[in-house]
């Protein structure tokens, strides 16, 4: 099962604001609870007092008053003074600024409530929220699926007017997946005030029924690229668990998590066996290359990158007109280490996982991309590899935990050499024509057969 912290690839260097509806406190303290370290938490607008208690620690701090948390340990929660309405109001900016620098300092988490939505799944911003400090690092805008099919109105929208106004969707309509996926990409809307430098992720709560995940799941596909994550989380109200208000804590699942997953072709080799190039021979009237580079297009990775060596500018007009990446590895001589270092080079920071894809492999095709790529976000495993009539197949998936122990690869050694390191998720594949490879000419003429 993934948790919070790892969905949002979260670690003691982050500042992370939470914004938006439908869960932003529970999913704040959910993600404090996950760290093995102490953490801060900050309001940058007003808080409801009874979630004070979720916190080990409150500390109330007043305009002028300085901070002393030397000596803090566990879930902090630092605010201003108590206002009407059970109500405790945000910390002045020099106090936020002050928890900004503890942080930091002492590399230690701090999560900011900067929205207040009176506990309604759905709300729209007015003119002055969110209020997101512009030296964040993550934002996380919560979206609760409670409110979907239900009339637009107050019952169930924060500020729905304002709504209306940016999805077009009329006061009374039911909300529909279009009218949420126009609230989502408005500037306006769920992206609104999120400094440029910020890792933006869209967490789309209350998806406890089987509808409302296939909606979820939709919604993440349709605005690939708008946010760096998008996770789909279900609630669970526990009266059992240890709680010392009269309001049951809710614990959280993390049910599927989209990223941008790279794919990377490695095509540098002389083909020294085949006696020329082969990832240039004719495959249903086309190149093997680019056979293989619109299996990953058609599976809409984020990006395709091909690394070349030997053969650069044959597989650059090979591939001329489809939206891939073609970079050169001087030293492909070296092995396939340094292809899979050039490659890794090239990917975008935000990439959650990269698939190494080969270039003399004509059977590897969209379908097991993406049957990859769909494990990968349902459980953030470290590897994930083809299991063909026992034997491992390609393409494997690397999680971007492992990215570090690639780069570290030398020699003539593939993704292989690291795993030992970490445990593998094996898929069962049963088109056994994934684990034919084209050496020679011999085997290209077999090849063919299976077309």
């Amino acid at each position: 099962m993934i948790n919070l912290k790892s969905a949002l690839r979260a670690t003691t260097r982050d500042q992370i604001a939470f914004a938006g509806s439908g869960g932003k406190t529970t999913s704040i303290f959910t993600l404090a609870r996950q760290f093995s370290c102490p953490v801060l938490i900050t309001t940058s607008t007003h808080l409801g007092s009874w979630q004070a208690h979720l916190a080990d620690h409150h500390f109330i701090i007043r305009e002028k008053e300085s901070l002393d948390l030397e000596t803090i340990d566990g879930v902090v929660l630092v605010t201003g003074e108590p206002v009407v309405e059970n109500r405790l109001s945000e910390v002045s900016p020099s106090v936020l600024g002050d928890l900004y620098q503890i942080s930091k300092y002492r590399q230690i988490p701090l999560l900011i409530e900067a929205d207040g939505s009176h506990q309604k799944p759905i709300k729209a911003p007015a003119s002055h929220e969110p209020a997101i400090p512009s030296w964040v690092n993550k934002v996380v805008y919560c979206l609760g699926l409670s409110g979907y099919g239900a009339p637009l109105s107050e019952y169930c929208v924060h500020r729905h007017e304002i709504f209306s106004t940016l999805t077009g969707l009329k006061i009374g309509a039911p909300i529909n997946q279009t009218a949420l996926i126009n609230y989502i990409t408005h500037p306006s809307g769920a992206r609104k005030n999120i400094p440029g430098q910020s890792l933006k992720y869209l967490l789309l709560t209350q998806a406890n029924r089987e509808d409302l995940r296939s909606i979820a799941s939709g919604i993440a596909r349709k605005i690939s690229g708008i946010f760096d994550g998008v996770l789909i989380q279900s609630e669970n109200t526990d009266e059992n668990l240890n709680n010392t208000s009269s309001n049951p804590l809710i614990t959280t699942n993390i049910l599927a998590v989209y990223e941008p997953i790279a794919g990377i072709v490695l095509a540098a080799g002389s083909a020294s066996r085949y006696g020329e190039a082969k990832m240039l021979v004719e495959w249903n009237g086309k190149p093997l290359i680019r056979h293989i580079v619109e299996q990953g297009l058609a599976a809409c990775l984020s990006s395709v990158i091909i690394v070349t060596g030997c053969f650069d500018s044959n597989i650059r007009n090979a591939v001329e007109g489809l939206n891939v990446q073609v970079v050169h590895n001087p030293n492909w001589e070296e092995g396939v280490s340094s292809s899979i270092r050039v490659g890794l080079q090239r990917i975008s920071s935000n990439v959650g996982a990269t698939l190494f894809i080969l270039a003399d492999q004509p059977f590897q095709n969209s379908q097991l991309i993406e049957t990859l790529v769909d494990h990968h976000r349902q459980s953030l495993s470290p590897i994930i590899a083809p299991m063909v009539e026992g034997k491992r197949g390609n393409p494997v998936l690397f999680d971007r935990v492992t990215f570090p122990d690639l780069m570290n690869l030398r020699g003539d050694i593939g993704g292989r050499g690291i795993f030992s390191k970490y445990p593998i998720q094996w898929i069962d594949w049963y088109d056994s024509r994934v684990m034919i490879d084209i050496d020679t000419p011999d085997d290209y003429q077999h090849s063919l057969e299976f077309i």
